[in-house]
């Protein structure tokens, strides 16, 4: 009985680290996606490398689907930084597994500007 008590809680961590693990996983995705899509768009109007300098407002902790806009610096070459946002939407649960998609990108804003809500 003992043993079949902490092989059931030894499965219950389990799934539950699963789980905690999957729900972080999307939050780094979502960053990704993010910065993806600025180096995207750098490559398709100029190319050159993008040097990425910060990146706020994306990857948090949610267990649901969210719409996030993470606002990313970033540099090409020597030419000042330039910030830019960008509206990334997570969908689903960790049960079924996440989506990310990347919903769009700003003109660049003031490097001291906020990302409009």
């Amino acid at each position: 009985m003992r043993t079949a008590a902490i092989g059931a809680a030894v499965v219950a961590f389990l799934a539950l680290s699963a789980l905690v693990a999957r729900v972080i996983g999307a939050g780094s995705t979502a960053r990704t996606h993010a910065v993806d899509a600025i180096k995207h768009q750098r490559a398709a109007t100029r190319g050159g490398t993008v040097r990425i300098l910060r990146v706020e407002g994306v990857g948090g902790f949610a267990i649901g689907g969210r719409t996030e806009t993470a606002r990313i610096a970033w540099r090409a070459g020597s030419r000042l930084p330039v910030v830019q946002c960008v509206r990334v939407r997570r969908t689903d649960d960790p049960f079924s597994g996440y989506g990310v998609h990347t919903l769009s990108v700003s003109r660049p804003i003031g490097r001291e500007a906020d990302c409009p809500s």
